[in-house]
């Protein structure tokens, strides 16, 4: 079975409003807590001696809401008026807008997000650690947070060990995989922010149907949400069906 590629531009943003946390409750507050201090600034009494740079790496399976996550910190940021930098890496970067491997650090930056740094070429793994040294350079006193994801845990990644060494420094959050109950209330809440209501039936089917991942759910939702414009049907199993048999 394989997906169609539809453009999903209108999908509704990843934040934290449309981010269900499930059992990831507690490290949902951590990763807040980090992007706080980059409005706060220095706090005597937490960072003794202070440093400017603060790493988190967020760890988790496919569709466990890493990349959400990152995106809701990117929406975050930017309405604070921060300078923000985001990049995809790896498979992700060899789409259209696909920055240049070597990105130099721009001192104006607060917030550095890598997704699925597992994936990071060589040339990525330089650009890494280089905004990590440059980041954190002596004598500046910006607050500056980096932001990366990964599926296996920094242990098991496959990087440059000067690298994988900065990583480990930093706070490293895994998340946990949601259970049925909550893959169903997430798929409710993705599908109304859409403006579509899915029967129980409906997401009886999809749940028994695709792979219980939230960003492979998500994305067949995409595809049915545009099937069902495309067709003026109603989301039933019978659209669902057709929609299938077409691919």
């Amino acid at each position: 079975m394989k997906q169609v590629s539809l453009d999903i531009a209108g999908s509704p943003a990843q934040n934290f409003a449309n981010f269900d946390a499930g059992p990831n409750a507690e490290l949902l507050e951590m990763l807040k807590d980090s992007l706080a201090r980059l409005t706060h600034g220095r706090d005597s009494a937490r960072d003794a001696p202070w440093v400017n740079l603060e790493s988190v790496l967020l760890c988790g399976d496919r569709g466990s809401g890493k990349t959400h996550l990152l995106q809701a910190c990117v929406h975050w940021a930017r309405a604070q008026g921060l300078v923000v930098m985001h990049r995809p890496v790896g498979v992700a970067a060899n789409g259209p807008e696909a920055l240049p491997a070597h990105t130099e650090f721009k001192p104006a930056w607060r917030l550095m997000v890598l997704d699925d740094v597992h994936l990071m070429s060589e040339s990525e793994q330089a650009t890494a650690f280089n905004w990590f040294v440059n980041a954190c350079a002596p004598g500046d006193h910006t607050p500056r947070l980096m932001l990366m994801s990964s599926q296996p845990s920094v242990g098991s990644l496959s990087v440059r060990e000067d690298l994988r060494t900065r990583m480990a420094q930093g706070l490293c959050l895994t998340l946990k995989t949601l259970d049925e109950q909550a893959c169903r209330r997430v798929l409710t809440a993705q599908a109304h922010l859409r403006g579509l209501s899915l029967k129980p039936d409906v997401l009886d089917f999809m749940m028994s149907r695709f792979s219980r991942d939230m960003s492979n759910l998500v994305g067949w939702l995409d595809q049915l949400d545009a099937f069902s414009l495309q067709t003026q049907r109603a989301i039933t199993i019978p659209l669902i069906k057709d929609m299938l048999n077409e691919l």
